[in-house]
């Protein structure tokens, strides 16, 4: 069999063997452990020529999380996977699980964040695949070993949700402000001049109230 540009033979040979049914628990160890040394290296863990993911769906029987490493392409802000299952006759369970629910999460090197998936437009697959496949050319062996047509899956980041209100609503403020002013105006001016003898001419006997002299001195008389 001739080798195919960009495909090695051992390679192709170890995807054949890992698309049976019969090899899907080693396909899964694989997977996991792929996953764990992803996050342990914060993305270091991927081959240069194949930029990969983590993935992580709910699981539409249990509601649990389910991550796995996917290879992709970018185009513009989003973000293009395969549902290939090395070429198996089943959909991988990934892929069913972003049917029922098609929110995700993307981690991509060290950043998170959150994914609306969807099937490829039949307008737009053509160019998505040969991308693809241009990538990682194996796409093309696993799309020969299986009858059905490899889902061209689509990842948008979701919307980011808008910043919290900081400028006070103007209601708010003047309120405030109307405060700050009552109660400004009620204290005596010794409080506005920093204290003194501003106290006795300016502060309370502008307001018609009379002070009171201190304990000690009416106790001799000299004070009300």
């Amino acid at each position: 069999m001739k080798r195919q540009p960009g495909r090695s033979a051992a390679f192709s040979a170890a995807g054949r063997i890992l698309s049976r049914p019969s090899m899907r628990p080693v396909t899964r160890a694989f997977s996991n452990l792929h996953t764990t040394m992803y996050r342990l290296t914060r993305g270091m863990a991927q081959s240069r020529k194949y930029p990969t993911m983590l993935l992580t769906v709910t699981g539409c029987r249990s509601g649990k999380p389910r991550t796995v490493p996917l290879i992709y392409i970018k185009d513009g802000e989003r973000f293009v996977i395969a549902a290939a299952y090395a070429g198996s006759a089943a959909d991988p369970a990934w892929w069913l699980n972003l049917r029922e629910n098609p929110h995700a999460v993307a981690q991509v090197n060290n950043h998170t964040f959150a994914v609306n998936a969807e099937l490829a437009p039949v307008e737009q697959r053509p160019d998505l695949w040969r991308r693809l496949v241009e990538m990682y050319p194996y796409f093309i062996e696993y799309q020969q070993r299986t009858s059905r047509e490899i889902p061209v899956v689509i990842l948008t980041p979701a919307a980011k949700p808008e910043a919290p209100e900081t400028t006070p609503r103007p209601w708010r403020t003047s309120q405030s402000a109307k405060t700050r002013e009552t109660s400004t105006s009620e204290l005596p001016s010794a409080v506005h001049s920093g204290g003194g003898s501003e106290y006795l001419s300016s502060g309370p006997i502008d307001a018609g109230i009379r002070p009171r002299r201190p304990a000690r001195l009416r106790r001799r008389g000299w004070g009300p």
